[in-house]
């Protein structure tokens, strides 16, 4: 578990009573802020999108020290940015029908709704942007040329996605980078299905606080509410609405490869505000804050620890087997929520309870660096020397060394503290031995398979 400091702590644990007063407080703020002139120039949406947001390294990735070796890559990863699904779509167009064809608007930053048009769709078609596909070639420069890894060992790979038109996409497109230049026979692995992505039914998976994003909104929707609609006018718009302009922003910028007019009916400092937003519908609904969002990343979890190990149970073997091959590569590309029901069960960025109605500055759980389109978690195992003459030579004629594992989640290292003990760790905590990490992990794993009899 990641850990806040008191001060930090109490901050975030503060109850939404505590907090109605300053919560009114801020939205007269809000409103006298909102009166500065609205720029269509921002590019504060590219980060602050919350799980909308494009793909930005959390850290410069570090090679792992020079004493060990990277040996085998799993990676879990989000698809690539897409298209609203059916529900999100419909929610965005009944949110336009209030605003667009009037044939006067006061606010000149709505005047581009005129005579606009959607053009998103509702399938949740992957979007035609090459960042999936570059970050393969980035990861094929990083772990195919070096002294652990060889070209022939990518090339060993397991590539496999959700049952979902996008991921699959996402996973072809994942698939084309690694095999760009390599040579890669006629008959290199397709993509496959992999039915452990497939979040398990749980009916009894709700959220601990359901108010918690309307809460929220309360507080700060009613200036941009009052901005839009300023001169008079009346459209009837609710948060929903003003939530919606945002995530036009974000999709529609990714779908024409320029800034779309709706980021200008923000200002700067709003975009902190719609991230929080997306912050506490993540964690109330698939993360902490709903207590059986671990359930659904038990099938996953259970097939790391296999693939890490080299060990499959044999009904896994059977049903899918290039899957559970022992490989040095693995690849499976999913949903934003099995990512994080995934980081749930595994203890990341593991904050005391969201506020609803003050953002605390100093919490860990920010989608937008935790779950951005084309975001990942990567598990390098390694071996490693320098343990010393007399375990190096027992080592040597027992011809085996001790395996370690580093996680990092976009790029940055994870602490394993939580996952590992002292004496098995190294590297400032970034580095557990493959045996005390995959012990706790399997205790997790216990608690949440417990949990699992609750979602019925």
């Amino acid at each position: 578990m990641i850990s806040l400091g008191p001060n930090k702590r109490s901050a975030a644990r503060s109850s939404t009573s505590t907090w109605a007063t300053p919560g009114l407080a801020l939205i007269a703020v809000l409103v006298l802020v909102s009166a500065i002139e609205v720029t269509a120039e921002t590019q504060s949406f590219r980060d602050h999108s919350a799980q909308f947001s494009r793909y930005k390294p959390a850290e410069e990735y570090t090679p792992a020290v020079s004493r060990c070796k990277v040996e085998q890559v799993i990676v879990l990863e989000r698809g690539g940015a897409s298209r609203p699904d059916a529900h999100l779509a419909a929610s965005i167009q009944a949110s336009l029908a209030k605003v667009v064809g009037k044939s006067d608007y006061k606010n000149s930053q709505l005047n581009f709704l005129a005579n606009y048009t959607y053009n998103l769709g509702s399938d949740g078609a992957l979007l035609p942007m090459g960042q999936i596909k570059e970050l393969w070639i980035q990861f094929r420069k990083r772990y195919c040329d070096t002294e652990g890894m060889w070209k022939q060992d990518c090339l060993d790979y397991s590539i496999a996605s959700a049952d979902s038109p996008a991921l699959v996409d996402s996973a072809k497109n994942w698939r084309a980078g690694l095999l760009q230049g390599a040579n890669a026979p006629a008959d290199a692995a397709l993509v496959t299905i992999n039915s452990t992505l497939a979040a398990p039914s749980c009916p009894n998976l709700v959220s601990s606080v359901p108010t918690a994003q309307q809460q929220w909104r309360d507080v700060w929707t009613p200036a941009v509410i009052q901005r839009l609609q300023s001169g008079g006018e009346n459209y009837g718009l609710n948060s929903t609405d003003v939530i919606n302009f945002a995530y036009m922003c974000a999709l529609e910028s990714a779908a024409i490869g320029s800034t779309s007019p709706f980021c200008g009916l923000f200002i700067d400092s709003e975009w902190s505000h719609i991230e929080y937003d997306g912050d506490l519908g993540k964690y109330f609904n698939h993360a902490y804050g709903a207590p059986l969002a671990r359930t659904q990343a038990v099938r996953y979890t259970t097939e790391l620890l296999s693939r890490l190990t080299w060990f499959f149970p044999l009904i896994r073997r059977q049903a899918q087997p290039r899957i559970t091959s022992k490989l040095p590569v693995y690849v499976d590309v999913t949903s934003d929520d099995q990512l994080l029901s995934f980081m749930t069960l595994l203890g990341f960025f593991d904050d005391a309870t969201l506020s609803t109605t003050l953002p605390c500055p100093m919490r860990s759980f920010v989608t937008s660096k935790m779950i951005p389109f084309a975001g990942r978690i990567v598990v390098e195992r390694m071996t490693c020397t320098g343990h010393g003459f007399w375990k190096e030579f027992l080592y040597k004629i027992s011809d085996s060394s001790p395996a370690y594992v580093r996680v990092l989640v976009n790029d940055k290292s994870v602490n394993l503290s939580q996952l590992c003990d002292e004496d098995d760790r190294v590297e400032g905590g970034t580095m557990c031995t493959l045996t005390s990490f995959s012990e706790h992990v399997k205790a997790r794993l216990q608690e949440a398979t417990k949990d699992s009899a609750k979602c019925r």
